[in-house]
């Protein structure tokens, strides 16, 4: 079985994938993928090409989360950033004020 996760695993990398844009996603309804163990290839009816492909889904809905999770938690930081950011203009200001009055 570590012959088919390799090659699953390689598989999963040569998908166009993205972390740069969110809205791109593979679509993985169109896309044919070929169990291979022990240099043979596994009809789809297979079992263990069938628990190769549900572990595939799994990691591939894991992925998901992880990834709208990486762009929740930059989208809090940005907003915190900026948040900062704001305050420091605030206290620049400040400063400038107060450098005029004397």
């Amino acid at each position: 079985m570590k012959g088919a996760q390799v090659l699953v695993f390689l598989l999963l990398f040569l998908f166009p994938f993205s972390l740069i844009a969110q809205s791109t996603h593979c679509d993985c309804q169109k896309q044919k993928i070929l169990v291979i163990v022990n240099g043979k290839a596994l009809k789809p009816t297979d079992p263990q090409a069938q628990e190769v492909l549900r572990k595939l889904e799994e990691e591939m809905a894991a992925f998901d989360n992880w990834q709208d999770t990486l762009w929740r938690d930059f989208s809090r930081l940005e907003t915190f950033l900026l948040d900062e950011e704001r305050e420091m203009m605030k206290i620049q200001h400040s400063y400038l004020r107060i450098l005029k009055r004397h």
